[in-house]
């Protein structure tokens, strides 16, 4: 992922997801053709990236739901 943060939280979120290697981040400041072509052919080309979000991806899919507790436990809808 190419990501650009924008407002509130995205600056924490984009951080947590170039710390475990799953992203690239630009500033608005940074953008540019040049800075954008680059960030895209490092995440295209990189294969860790991929490896990486793998990985990442094995971790969520790997937890189990338990359907008993989920209404107690999981998202709220009020």
């Amino acid at each position: 992922m190419v990501m650009l943060p924008l407002f509130g939280d995205q600056a924490d979120n984009v951080q947590r997801m170039v710390a475990r290697g799953v992203a690239e981040s630009l500033t608005i400041a940074d953008v540019t053709t040049t800075t954008l072509l680059e960030a895209l052919n490092k995440v295209i080309y990189d294969k860790s990236y991929k490896a990486n979000m793998m990985k990442l991806s094995a971790v969520l899919l790997d937890r189990r739901l338990n359907l008993l507790t989920w209404p107690s436990s999981g998202p709220s809808l009020s």
